[in-house]
């Protein structure tokens, strides 16, 4: 649960920035796009790579619920 509270913090703090809802599921799909265009600039970033199976673990998790 405090993975989700947490997603869902950021969630409504993005979608008052961008003006539109953002869901938490959103937020871990986003923050994995950061992620793979990190990796995409320095494909051997070893905590890019462990962030990136972090967040589809979030995302999976938030799904699930």
């Amino acid at each position: 649960r405090v993975l989700f509270r947490s997603h869902q913090r950021i969630a409504a703090i993005w979608s008052v920035i961008l003006g539109v809802e953002v869901t938490p599921g959103q937020v871990a799909l986003c923050m994995a796009g950061t992620k793979l265009a990190r990796l995409a600039h320095t494909p051997m970033h070893r905590d890019s790579v462990v962030d990136l199976a972090g967040y589809a673990r979030a995302y999976q998790r938030i799904m699930n619920l």
